[in-house]
């Protein structure tokens, strides 16, 4: 997809820098370094990089993809395998910034950029016919196995294509897909390409082609005409020509291992694919923690040749005991994780060729797809680790900014966790600004590293890592995949989050200063000490409800009662204090703080407090119902638990009754 670009003002500055470095070599372009042409035996790069990005201001080439630099650098990362005699790059807006980051580049200006299209820009690089490129957009990633089956395959030109490629667009506009350079293919030739082709079409093209000496010909005859209206036009433009002019242009399909960098989510959806494919992604890439060894192959390549797998896995792994795991693109995918839905399955040792055979087809036989390009992957197995389990980096529930982490750190297993089989597993909650810090322990120290390390890679920040502790203090991650979850409720930024939790924690500390009316030097909170908070307003209360029952009963009612009938009077200290939304009741405001009384049970204080709400109008009821709460003969637990009830049935009462009613009470009325 290449969609418009938004107007920006020509920059002008940038073109009369770089002709004061080079000088012009035609009209229109202008050789920022290098050779002006190219050899017939030659084999160029050549990366298209003039127009203005889809997102932001800075040049696509320039965009950061988090420790493994730009996007130009995983694009030159991409080539490095192949013989490439020399690289070129056509810019047009800021190029100076991308020359002056990239010395060893060719550069080339195309100075009609702001009116041109990419076969403008591809015109202004000096390719000589009779020889190979390749050509590349640079709002895109890829990987080098992606680049390497490009090379081995033979034509006149290869396209790369995506025939996953309306998976990208989940979300997006119509217009978005409308503008998708699709490809119509036949097997795998070319017969048709452009943006006018309908959505049905099976694949889009990726912005990756080899064009072989007859393309390049015919690239240069359109130089050599003259002709500036293709100038105008887009790839598809040049590869249709090639196509009506009977060149064998062929399709080499990507499946996917690629990302066109125009939303926010793109380099995300590209490195959390399969669950194979995630970890090859991240395996060269990562520093703070390891991801082991693997083999992936596909049902299709098992069905055809699994002598030639067995083969290839005990060649891999030896003697060692190896786990088969299923990597489908129906789990571990955007919409739904379908954790635990398909098999893995352990193998005594890679070269038992009975017992690896019998685990592949194990895995093989859960896929419900059918699909032959599902995977399957093998990797080291795991024995005795020190802790395993799972942690998400945000929030499962509310999309909160908490490492919540769930593991099992006594049995040795690297499943128990994810099976559900873990005895004695435990959970961590760590709040993101505090994740920074070391100090939290040896499981979680490493863990904070691995995974801030792992967002970074991959652009995203709400992931779901599986993870093992080995002996030797090294983290392995087992799988990397995003959370699957919907936080369309959850409203509040993560600096509103923290900017509470830091009042929350002054409020704490001053919780514990000394009050002139309350005894103790440590304020200790708990949701049901007094008051039961928890069941009244709830655990997390909304602010009205919270507020409602701090000003009708904790703040002073309750306190006035107990004065009355004989306790300390602690007001103005609260009973229920607010921390972060959270209402905990304090225990230094309800316990130890009688004086001529001996301490009623709980249930007795709490009925007796509650008649003190202006529930009834007559004081002589007040005065009934002390009565009844403290002058029955019966056990403390029996008559608080029957003077609570009796107190819920006379506020029904009172809700029904007229409020210049009287409640009558007396000791009948207890049931």
């Amino acid at each position: 997809m290449r969609p418009s670009r938004p107007d920006f003002e020509e920059d002008t500055e940038t073109r009369a820098s770089l002709r004061d470095r080079r000088g012009a070599t035609r009209p229109d372009s202008v050789a920022v370094g290098g050779p002006e042409a190219g050899r017939r035996d030659d084999v160029m790069v050549v990366f298209l990089g003039a127009g203005r990005p889809v997102r932001g201001t800075q040049p696509s080439a320039l965009a950061d993809v988090g420790p493994r630099g730009r996007v130009l650098d995983w694009l030159l990362d991409a080539f490095q395998p192949l013989a490439v005699d020399r690289v070129a790059f056509v810019g047009g807006y800021r190029a100076g910034e991308v020359a002056s980051r990239y010395p060893g580049i060719n550069f080339y200006l195309n100075s009609n950029w702001e009116s041109e299209g990419p076969l403008g820009s591809l015109l202004t690089a000096p390719v000589e016919a009779g020889s190979t490129i390749y050509v590349s957009y640079t709002d895109i990633v890829y990987e080098r196995d992606v680049i390497a089956r490009l090379a081995a395959r033979r034509g006149d030109a290869v396209l790369l294509t995506d025939q996953t490629w309306r998976r990208r667009f989940a979300g997006r506009p119509l217009v978005d897909l409308a503008r998708a350079e699709k490809v119509h293919l036949d097997g795998n030739r070319v017969t048709r390409v452009g943006t006018d082709l309908p959505l049905s079409e099976t694949a889009e093209f990726v912005g990756v082609v080899k064009l072989g000496p007859r393309a390049t010909a015919r690239l240069a005859a359109i130089r050599q005409s003259g002709d500036r209206s293709w100038a105008r036009l887009g790839m598809p433009a040049l590869l249709q020509a090639l196509v009506d002019d009977g060149c064998e242009v062929g399709a080499e399909e990507t499946q996917g291992r690629w990302a066109e960098l125009n939303a926010p989510q793109d380099l995300a959806r590209f490195v959390l694919g399969t669950k194979a494919g995630t970890l090859a992604r991240l395996q060269p890439l990562v520093r703070n923690s390891l991801i082991l060894e693997q083999h992936r192959f596909t049902v299709d390549e098992w069905s055809r040749g699994r002598t030639d797998v067995l083969e290839t896995l005990a060649e891999r792994f030896g003697g060692d005991e190896v786990i088969v795991r299923s990597s489908t693109t129906s789990e571990d995918s955007w919409a739904a994780s379908n954790a635990g839905a398909f098999a893995s399955a352990t193998a005594a040792v890679a070269q038992d060729r009975r017992l690896m055979s019998a685990a592949v087809d194990t895995v093989v036989g859960s896929y419900v797809s059918g699909d032959a390009a599902e995977e399957v992957l093998v990797q080291p197995l795991l024995r005795d680790v020190v802790a395993a389990g799972v942690m998400m980096t945000r929030s499962p529930k509310t999309g909160g900014p908490y490492l919540v982490v769930n593991y099992d750190d006594a049995s040795g297993s690297t499943d128990s966790v994810t099976s559900g089989r873990a005895e004695y597993a435990k959970t961590a909650y760590v709040h993101l600004s505090r994740a920074q810090r070391h100090g939290l322990g040896p499981l979680l120290d490493r863990l904070v590293s691995a995974t801030g390390e792992l967002k970074e890679l991959v652009g995203h920040d709400s992931l779901d890592v599986e993870f093992a502790l080995l002996p030797d203090g090294v983290l392995a991650v087992l799988q990397v995949r995003p959370i699957v979850a919907d936080y369309g409720d959850w409203h509040t930024s993560d600096q509103e989050v923290y900017a509470a939790l830091l009042q929350a924690e002054q409020d704490f500390d001053r919780l514990q200063d000394p009050g002139p009316f309350i005894v103790g030097t440590n304020a200790y909170l708990g949701i049901m000490p007094d008051w039961n908070p928890a069941e009244i307003v709830g655990v997390k209360p909304r602010p009205l409800a919270l507020s409602l029952y701090q000003h009708l009963i904790t703040d002073e009612v309750w306190a006035k009662q107990r004065a009355e009938f004989g306790y300390r009077d602690v007001r103005p200290c609260p009973l229920v204090v607010t921390l972060a939304g959270f209402g905990p009741a304090s225990t230094r405001s309800c316990r130890g703080n009688s004086t001529t009384l001996p301490p009623l049970r709980s249930s007795i204080i709490t009925s007796s407090a509650f008649a003190h709400i202006r529930i009834c109008t007559t004081r002589s009821s007040l005065r009934s119902l002390s009565r009844v709460c403290r002058s029955t003969s019966t056990s403390r637990r029996r008559t608080g638990s029957r003077a609570f009830s009796l107190l819920w049935h006379w506020a029904a009462w009172e809700r029904r009754s007229p409020k210049s009613a009287a409640v009558p009470l007396s000791g009948s009325a207890i049931t």
